[in-house]
Parts: structure tokens; sequence; C-alpha cells
């Protein structure tokens, strides 16, 4: 598990992260929603290390703070919004660099990312979204079971939106806990088992998706009015206009 108590964030006098506790659990997909600047990205940077809070992050029980980086990096996983690549190495070197998994391991995430042609190419040959899923490999070469994903579905099609969403699950169910920054409301709904909504640096709601995604707390956060679709699946809601919409041609 981790979870954050109390955590605040401030850049260069600006209050980002205002008091926010919350946790991702095991067992479950924990998904992050809320506008751009909201401090999503800041508060997994936060858990791992990557700038100073106030407040506390626990990893499985342990303050954060004691651990060491390695350590750290070795029981949670995380992957940023972006990170250029500046050399060419092979898709293969790149996502086993420093991995410590078996080599079965590494052919099933290689699979269940459909990368089996891409591993002797340059990664800096790929498109946007090969590269992201390559990365979110590289993540999942590791034995962390905790795992953090900034925004993994940009630049990917709906086929590996929906696959990415499915690998994810799988991994809940394996026990791993698994947080995510989305801005997909749809895909949202689907994947999560817990969402937290922030708004101004502070959480809205937080809990499982049908008590936190209402019209209301949509309508704060977002601005927009939602629809919710329910079918055997189960529900999700899909962004439908704004209050006063307008039109531009």
């Amino acid at each position: 598990m981790l979870s954050f108590k109390n955590v605040s964030v401030t850049r260069n006098g600006r209050s980002v992260l205002q008091d926010v506790s919350l946790s991702v659990s095991s067992g479950r997909v924990h998904v992050f929603l809320g506008r751009n600047g909201e401090g999503k990205s800041t508060l997994l940077q936060a858990a791992i290390g990557a700038l100073p809070f106030d407040g506390q992050v626990e990893l499985n029980g342990r303050d954060v703070a004691t651990l060491g980086a390695s350590k750290r990096a070795t029981e949670l996983g995380y992957m940023s919004q972006s990170a250029p690549l500046a050399w060419p190495m092979s898709v293969a070197d790149f996502i086993t660099l420093g991995a410590q998994s078996t080599a079965s391991h590494c052919q099933q995430v290689v699979t269940q990312l459909g990368l089996e042609s891409l591993l002797n190419t340059p990664a800096t040959a790929l498109s946007g979204g090969q590269y992201v899923r390559v990365r979110i490999a590289r993540v999942l070469m590791g034995s962390a079971n905790v795992l953090l994903f900034d925004e993994p579905v940009a630049h990917l099609d709906p086929q590996h939106q929906l696959r990415l969403m499915s690998l994810f699950k799988g991994l809940a169910e394996q026990g791993k806990a698994i947080g995510v920054v989305l801005h997909d409301l749809t895909l949202a709904s689907r994947l999560a088992d817990d969402v937290s909504l922030l708004s101004q640096g502070r959480v809205v709601a937080s809990g499982p998706p049908r008590q936190v995604l209402t019209p209301a707390h949509l309508s704060q956060v977002f601005g927009i009015e939602a629809r919710r679709h329910e079918d055997d699946a189960g529900d999700y809601w899909v962004p439908w206009a704004q209050p006063e919409e307008k039109h531009y041609g």
C-alpha cells in the first residue's frame, strides 16, 4: 500500500497540493482525475521523492523519506509523463536495462504490450504511442508491487488503450497496487476500483467510482455535464457538454 498523509507541496510560492490524504491499495487500480495543473503529477512525484513536501508518504507502512533511492526504486515503479531518450539503443536493451525479471516474465510483458516486432528497433525511432508502450514495459520489468503511471494512455490508439486497461486490471488481480493519472473520463470509470478527484490541489472526493463520479462532482471539478451509461460490464461516464456550450466555426 502507498499512503499519503496530509501531503502539501508549494512551488515558487504557489500551493500545488494541500493536505492530501489517500491510499493506493494492493489489489486495486486507483485513478487520479482532475483538470490540468491540479496536482496529480505532483502527487506521484512526491511519492518517489522527486520533490520536497510537507506531510508523510508511507510505502508498505514505512516512511519513504527513510528509504534509500535504491530501495524505493525496487519497491515503487513509476512512469512519468515524458522521458526523452538521447541515444538509439534497441527496444530490447531499453526495456531490460537493469531489469530484475526472469526471461519468461520479460517475454510475457513484451507480448502483453504488443512489442514483439519492435524489439530490434532503435527506441529513438519509435512513434509516440510505441514509445509509451515501451516505457510501460520497462516499469513492468521491475519487481515493484506498487506501480504509478502518469498519463499512460497518452498517444495510444483505442486498441492499445483497452489493452493497457486490461493489463492494469490483471496486475491488480495479482495483488499489485496500481495508481494511474488519466484525463479520459470514460476509461477512468471503466478501469478504476477507486477514484480520487483533485481540484485546486485538494481532494474533492475519493473512493469507489459510484460514490465519487457524480454529476455534482464532475461539474465542480471539470465544469462539464457528463452522462452515465450502464450495461452488463458495469457503468461508465461520457463527457457531454459545457454548462453553456459554445459552438465555434
